[in-house]
């Protein structure tokens, strides 16, 4: 299997611990993802939890077969179990592939699915298959859900070396805690578009969300969508709206975080992408292809910390450029800040109602000191300038987002912009850069010709504008269903990108047991200690220093 990316190398327990993991009975409150926590990584008993209802896959050059009663042999490094054919529900394709964030099929939806893609096995008596760990050279983890690939590996060279710790714990942890889902339908069915106002966990931090919909496609003229909760949480969302622009088809357009609309016209590649530890990962981020950096090379100067720098030509020495990134977080952090959450134990609640009286420029400081967004920078002569710091997106799927970057006073033929977050917090799958002037774009609010619950209560009044009048989604299993008027073209030769404008909060449901651990509690205080909790909780588990 020949890929155009940087080798990752990953150390045979690195390597032992995703397979374990993407195979581990998942099952901590939550609806999505069923998660056991293994605060240790016991792995007699984490085998013990595989359970059926995780389908795994084969792949060796065209062939492709199911094995069942799988087993992880920690001191053979390797894997075994027993071949038999792919079940029809299962065998939808000869050789299943991701593409972007959703999963190729043309039947029903299949289970959770893993595929092990693998370069060689070993044949034994009765279809007994063993498969080296060196062998491995991408794992792919599909939920049935959401109808994605919701994590891809892909591994060159396993076995050799230490590795990149924040690629592999992922999968061991798949605890999904936060955001409404947001479906989009297409054809027969929905199909999960992404997550709203992440991190937005209190009324003081309710915040605007701008999300753009690919793909969407208008049935018998309208469009229809449904706002979710399938998680242990309370969601309330104020206002959802259906903006339509019009544009030429050899434009696209995207959104900033603040609600602004920017037309792409002509973007270009970085001419080079390195972390401050050296690593080059230009082949990373030149193409849209589910290959991301992950922010796994710490940084000189603080190794909770991870960046990756770009250089872009500017010889037409442009006083505004479009930076276009394709980004989302890491399932990692969304694990981790529920473990950080844990550690309140039987006063958790207490803690949050007293959190709720502190001020949201407070909150994001905090969150901004702990790597949790994504700081975007520009090199000066005087040094680096922040930008602006991107606010979360969630972990299920990515998003293209515009960061307008101002040039005045940059002289140089080339830029410099670096992104920065804590330690294995964010994923970044594309990079690019456009100088273009802004065209004129015809901006339209659809019209929203039908809202309902999943009791077919009518929600209207309450979703219009924001207006303090909430959507109000407090039980696993609420939907909301939104139908809207496509706008017609006013030229045939033009196309339309969706975007769907949402504001709203939600707020966890835990109850936590034991007594809170008020001294490491005590070191949350400091800038930095989030990312070094999770990255040192990380290399725990991954039995790394």
């Amino acid at each position: 299997m020949k890929r155009n990316i940087k080798t990752i190398h990953l150390s045979r327990r690195f390597t032992s611990l995703i397979l374990i993991g993407a195979m581990l009975n998942l099952t901590v409150g939550c609806h999505m993802f069923k998660v056991t926590q293994y605060d240790n990584l016991n792995t007699k008993q984490a085998l013990n939890d595989i359970e059926a209802s995780d389908y795994i896959i084969v792949h060796i050059g065209n062939e492709n077969y199911h094995i069942n009663q799988l087993k992880v042999d920690l001191d053979k490094n390797e894997i075994s179990g027993y071949r038999t054919s792919i079940s029809n529900e299962h065998n939808l394709f000869p050789n299943p592939r991701p593409v972007g964030n959703q999963y190729i099929r043309k039947f029903e939806s299949p289970e959770n699915e893993v595929h092990i893609y693998i370069s060689n096995a070993q044949e034994k008596e009765r279809d007994l298959v063993l498969i080296p760990f060196g062998s491995i050279e991408r794992l792919d983890i599909y939920d049935n859900q959401v109808g994605a690939t919701i994590a891809s590996y892909v591994f060159l060279g396993l076995g050799i070396g230490a590795g990149v710790a924040g690629i592999v714990m992922i999968v061991v942890a798949l605890l999904k805690t936060s955001c409404p889902f947001v479906y989009m339908l297409n054809g027969d069915e929905y199909k999960f578009n992404g997550e709203i106002f992440a991190g937005a966990i209190d009324p003081n931090l309710e915040r605007d969300d701008y999300m753009p919909l690919p793909n969407f496609k208008a049935q018998n003229g309208i469009f229809e969508l449904k706002i979710t909760n399938e998680l242990k949480e309370r969601q309330y969302t104020d206002i959802a709206e259906l903006f339509c622009i019009e544009h030429a088809k050899d434009v696209q357009v995207l959104m900033d975080s603040y609600g602004k609309f920017y037309s792409i016209k002509n973007p270009s590649a970085p001419i080079s992408a390195t972390t401050n530890k050296g690593s080059d990962l230009l082949s990373f981020v030149t193409k849209l292809d589910s290959i991301s950096y992950m922010f796994t090379d710490e940084m000189s100067d603080n190794q909770d910390f991870s960046d990756i720098s770009f250089k872009f030509q500017n010889n037409i020495k442009s006083k505004e450029g479009k930076l276009v990134l394709n980004l989302k977080n890491t399932l990692w952090m969304d694990y981790i800040f529920e473990r950080f959450c844990a550690q309140f134990g039987d006063k958790y609640n207490s803690f949050a109602a007293l959190q709720r009286n502190k001020s949201a420029k407070e909150k994001t400081a905090w969150a901004k000191a702990q790597g949790m967004l994504l700081e975007v920078q520009i090199k000066t002569k005087a040094g680096w300038k922040t930008v602006d710091n991107i606010n979360m997106v969630g972990p299920l799927a990515s998003r293209s987002i515009i960061v307008p970057i101002d040039l005045t006073g940059h002289s140089e033929d080339n830029i410099e912009i670096r992104l920065k977050s804590g330690y294995h917090f964010w994923e970044v799958d594309y990079a690019a850069m456009d100088y273009t002037e802004n065209e004129n774009l015809k901006i339209k609010p659809l019209e929203l010709t039908k809202a309902e619950d999943e009791n077919g209560v009518d929600l209207k009044s309450t979703i219009l504008k924001s207006d303090g009048i909430y959507l109000e989604q407090l039980y696993i299993g609420a939907q909301a269903f939104f139908t809207f008027k496509e706008a017609p073209l006013s030229n045939s030769n033009n196309m339309t990108s969706l975007f769907l404008h949402t504001r709203g909060y939600y707020q966890y449901i835990r109850n936590y047991t034991g007594k809170p651990n008020i001294s490491e509690l005590k070191k949350f205080k400091n800038p930095g200690s989030f990312t070094h909790f999770a990255r040192t909780r990380l290399f725990e588990l991954a039995g790394a220093k």
